[in-house]
């Protein structure tokens, strides 16, 4: 029985990266692995670009980052027994949040985001021919190798 079918059918937990990760071609005559590695790694270098972009235009003609700020509501609620609505909201604005800010880092935890999975998946996704390299392993005391296998398992990694 394949990696796939013993998946579905309750077969156990799969341990290694599954054989169709290598040997179905992806695009540009890489394996899917190797692939959606490369995809990772030009999504981790995109984001970080995009970051160094947004603080660049943030701060043209001298501006500072600290720029335009939205007004965050907080919303709070009070009890009021023996009422039909016994909640009563009352909303409270706080000191905002600055855009900018909240783009860069948008940027950055998801450069962090790839850059994890290209660090610590990089083994495995080369691993062709070589079992023991499909295997999840360790890296410097972090988990490695988990990224295919929850593809295949249909997780959805990092979120």
């Amino acid at each position: 029985m394949s990696d796939s079918q013993a998946l579905l059918t309750g077969g156990g937990k799969v341990d290694k990266v599954p054989d169709w990760f290598y040997k179905e071609d992806g695009l540009c005559g890489l394996t899917k692995a190797a692939f959606i590695w490369w995809s990772n790694l030009m999504a981790m270098c995109l984001h970080i670009v995009l970051a160094v972009v947004s603080v660049i235009v943030s701060t043209l003609d001298g501006r500072t980052m600290a720029t335009p700020k939205l007004t965050v509501y907080l919303t709070n609620l009070t009890w009021v027994s023996n009422q039909t609505n016994a909640l009563i909201p009352r909303y409270q604005a706080t000191d905002g949040l600055y855009l900018s800010h909240m783009v860069l880092w948008f940027f950055l935890l998801s450069a962090l985001a790839h850059g994890t999975v290209v660090l610590f998946n990089y083994k495995q996704a080369w691993a062709c021919n070589d079992d023991k390299c499909k295997q999840p392993g360790q890296l410097l005391g972090v988990p490695t190798g988990w990224y295919f296998i929850w593809i295949h398992e249909c997780r959805n990694p990092l979120r």
